[in-house]
């Protein structure tokens, strides 16, 4: 209950910040902006407690150079009508993060949402 509970409530965005192996952030400054009183809608005090595990990453995405069927910094390349190589970058992924050992059933999910309660 402790990783949900939220002043007498249910919060499950305090439990997905608690339980999550990393947070990102649209930049290192909201990073740390989230971590204060005026930006952490009362879940600073968690965010502050996993600072070691937020990281930023600017906004804006160039599909053209990001695509997976092109990107030469992936394991393999992948598309929407060939999904063959997939599977091995989501390995190389859990590898990069230090979870090589990660069942290959389990999803990973990544969420780009405004931190607002």
């Amino acid at each position: 209950m402790a990783k949900l509970e939220f002043f007498g409530k249910v919060n499950l965005l305090k439990g997905a910040l608690v339980l999550s192996d990393f947070i990102t952030t649209v930049s290192k400054k909201y990073g740390q902006k989230i971590q204060t009183a005026e930006f952490g809608f009362g879940l600073e005090g968690v965010l502050k407690s996993r600072a070691h595990s937020i990281c930023g990453i600017l906004n804006g995405v160039d599909y053209g150079e990001w695509s997976p069927e092109n990107d030469r910094f992936i394991a393999a390349p992948y598309s929407a009508g060939d999904l063959s190589g997939k599977q091995l970058d989501k390995q190389d992924l859990l590898a990069a993060f230090g979870m090589p050992d990660t069942p290959p059933g389990l999803p990973v999910v990544g969420i780009v949402s405004r931190f607002a309660a």
